[in-house]
């Protein structure tokens, strides 16, 4: 799937590809193909994918950039291992707008970063290092959602 496509049903579904915030942990793992790490720490990152599992449940969910603005989505997402984006925010905005998802500005930070509610996740948005031009595109950080935030907790 691609990115956009996949930021798009994460905001106006909550979900992301088969994972979603407040889901049992133990059925993240299954999605991802993956055992659970019994030594992990509650936080857990495979390529973009960041996730944090409290009380035995997928309590944090998202997407964060590779370094680069670029995102890696793991096979769980569709991805297969390679580099997509970056994307910017107008591209976002407008794939959201297409699908009937309204966003409102959380906090800007003017000529640096911006972070956008849209539906069920908040997006942020950077300008690129090195940028010296206040008209440079802003490009997708992270997106992401919190059990807790949408009343999903177990």
């Amino acid at each position: 799937m691609p990115l956009l496509d996949l930021i798009v049903e994460f905001a106006t579904t909550g979900r992301l590809g088969p994972l979603s915030a407040g889901m049992p942990a133990d059925q993240a793992w299954a999605a991802l193909g993956q055992p659970p790490d019994p030594a992990g720490d509650g936080n857990y990152r495979i390529d973009s994918l960041d996730f944090a599992v409290r009380d035995g449940a997928v309590y944090v969910l998202g997407l964060e950039h590779e370094g680069d603005l670029t995102f890696r989505l793991p096979a769980a997402l569709g991805g297969h291992r390679s580099d997509h984006g970056p994307v910017s925010h107008d591209e976002v905005v407008a794939a959201l707008a297409a699908r009937g998802c309204r966003t409102e500005p959380v906090l800007t930070v003017p000529d640096w970063s911006t972070v956008l509610r849209a539906g069920k996740v908040h997006l942020s948005f950077v300008r690129p290092t090195g940028s010296e031009s206040a008209s440079d595109q802003l490009l997708l950080s992270n997106v992401g959602r919190s059990a807790a935030w949408q009343g999903d907790a177990p």
